[in-house]
C-alpha cells in the first residue's frame, strides 16, 4: 500500500505546464544535437593536441581528426539554426497568447449574451403575474403588443418548468435545476423542439415581441395642474399718463466769463541777484540836501540842450 508521502510526491504539480507544441519539440531536438556536436568537437580537439605533441594516433583517431573542420561547421550551423528557430518560437508564442485573449473575450461576450437572454425570458414570465401588465398585453393597449390567450397559457405553464423550488416531499432539486437550464438553453437557441404544445422557437418569438414593443420603456405622463387666471391689479398711479417733457426755451444762456487767476505785484529782486552789465558805469554825483540853483524842470533841461552838446 503506497504511503501518503509517496502519493503526495506522485501528484503532478499544477503550476508546471508542459509545452508539447511541434516547434518546441524541434527546439529540443536541435539542442540535443548541439550538445552531441560539442562533445564530439571537444574529443577531436584532444586528439589534435596529442597529434601536435608528437603522439602516434591509431587509424580511427586519425579519421576522426580529419573530420574536425566538418564537425565545427556542423556545430556552428546548428547553433545558428537554434537562434532562428528560437526567434520564430518566441513570435509564435506571443501570437498564441494574443489569440487566446481574443478567444477568451469572444467566449465572455457569448456567455454574457446568453445570460442576458435568460434574464429576459424570466422577466417576461414574471411580468405576466401582474394583472395590469397581463391585461395590457392581452388587449394590446398602452403600447403593449397584443398576445393571444394561448401565448399567455404557454408562459404560465413554462413558469414552474424554469423556476425550480425546494418543497416538502420534493427531492432531486439538482435534477430540477438541470432540467430548467436545458429549457432555458433551448429557448435562447430557438430550437424547433416541441414543448407545452408549442416549440422553443415560438416561445423565443413571444419573449422577443414582449421586450421589443417598448411597453416598459414608455415615460409616464405627469399631470400638469391647472392654474387659475389671476388678474393683475395695476394701481391707477401706474396707469396715469406721464407728464409731458418741458418745452425748450428760446433764450440762450451765456456761459460765465472765465478770468485768469489773480497774481500779486512782483517784488524787486535782491541786489546780489541782479546781473552786472558788460559796459563801464560812471559814478553818480552826490546829492545835496540843500536846494541847488540847477533847474530841474523838463523845460529847463530841454533849453539846455545845446550846452549839453558842447
Amino acid at each position: 500500500m503506497p504511503s501518503a508521502a509517496n502519493a503526495k510526491s506522485e501528484k503532478p504539480a499544477s503550476s508546471e505546464v508542459v509545452d508539447n507544441s511541434p516547434i518546441k519539440q524541434i527546439m529540443t531536438l536541435i539542442e540535443h544535437k548541439i550538445r552531441n556536436l560539442e562533445k564530439r568537437k571537444s574529443k577531436l580537439s584532444s586528439y589534435r593536441e596529442l597529434q601536435k605533441a608528437g603522439k602516434e594516433l591509431n587509424g580511427d583517431q586519425k579519421v576522426a581528426v580529419a573530420k574536425y573542420d566538418e564537425v565545427a561547421q556542423t556545430l556552428e550551423f546548428a547553433r545558428d539554426l537554434s537562434k532562428h528557430v528560437g526567434t520564430i518560437a518566441l513570435s509564435a508564442e506571443r501570437e498564441a497568447k494574443k489569440q487566446a485573449k481574443r478567444e477568451a473575450w469572444v467566449r465572455y461576450a457569448v456567455d454574457t449574451n446568453k445570460i442576458r437572454e435568460v434574464l429576459l425570458v424570466l422577466d417576461c414570465i414574471m411580468q405576466m403575474g401582474n394583472t395590469e401588465v397581463r391585461n395590457d398585453f392581452l388587449n394590446g393597449t398602452n403600447g403593449a403588443v397584443k398576445l393571444t390567450e394561448d401565448d399567455l397559457r404557454i408562459l404560465d405553464e413554462l413558469y414552474p418548468e424554469v423556476t425550480p423550488k425546494h418543497g416538502e416531499g420534493q427531492s432531486g432539486f439538482h435534477a430540477l435545476t438541470v432540467k430548467a437550464a436545458e429549457h432555458l438553453y433551448a429557448i435562447i437557441d430557438g430550437k424547433p423542439k416541441e414543448i407545452l404544445g408549442t416549440t422553443y422557437a415560438h416561445i423565443k418569438e413571444i419573449v422577443t415581441l414582449f421586450h421589443e414593443c417598448g411597453y416598459f420603456e414608455k415615460t409616464p405622463e405627469v399631470p400638469v395642474p391647472e392654474t387659475e387666471a389671476v388678474e393683475n391689479h395695476i394701481p391707477e398711479e401706474v396707469l396715469a399718463p406721464a407728464p409731458p417733457p418741458p418745452e425748450p426755451s428760446d433764450e440762450v444762456e451765456q456761459p460765465a466769463p472765465m478770468y485768469p487767476p489773480h497774481m500779486g505785484i512782483p517784488t524787486a529782486p535782491a541786489p546780489n541777484v541782479v546781473p552786472t552789465p558788460g559796459y563801464p558805469m560812471s559814478r553818480l554825483p552826490p546829492s545835496h540836501s540843500k536846494k541847488s540853483n540847477t533847474p530841474t524842470s523838463l523845460n529847463s533841461i530841454l533849453n539846455r540842450g545845446p550846452s549839453l552838446k558842447s
